[in-house]
């Protein structure tokens, strides 16, 4: 069985999605600052419930394969959408220069990758547990 099955890829986003809320909760001032964000009192609050949408959306996608079962392949499709989504808004903050940097640009491309591996994976497997 490949690593790269839909369960797992499911599992893997939402590590990556608890790690970036740890970090933006933990290090708030620093992820704005490398975002050339200043580092306000209400920008850091913001930041902060950013981040911990981010834990619970890596939850939810961490219990989706246990809780979609036969279904995963229908719930793949929602996560190609999230992260067409969360690339969208990225890139519309590097254009209109909200932001700049590596860090918009690596999750744009995460998030493209992970579409690319939710819209492939949902249409070329048969779930397996």
């Amino acid at each position: 069985m490949s690593f790269f099955n839909l369960s797992n890829v499911f599992k893997l986003q939402a590590a990556f999605n608890i790690l970036n809320g740890v970090v933006f909760w933990l290090a708030s001032s620093m992820v704005l600052e490398v975002t050339n964000m200043a580092a306000t009192p209400n920008l850091i609050t913001m930041t902060q419930a950013f981040a911990t949408m981010f834990i619970v959306v890596g939850i939810i996608g961490w219990q989706l394969p246990n809780f979609a079962r036969d279904r995963l392949n229908q719930a793949a499709v929602t996560f190609v959408l999230i992260n067409l989504i969360w690339a969208a808004a990225l890139v519309y903050h590097l254009v209109t220069e909200a932001t700049s940097g590596p860090t918009p640009i690596l999750g744009i491309t995460l998030n493209l990758v992970f579409a690319v591996l939710y819209y492939s994976k949902s249409r070329s497997q048969t779930i397996r547990y």
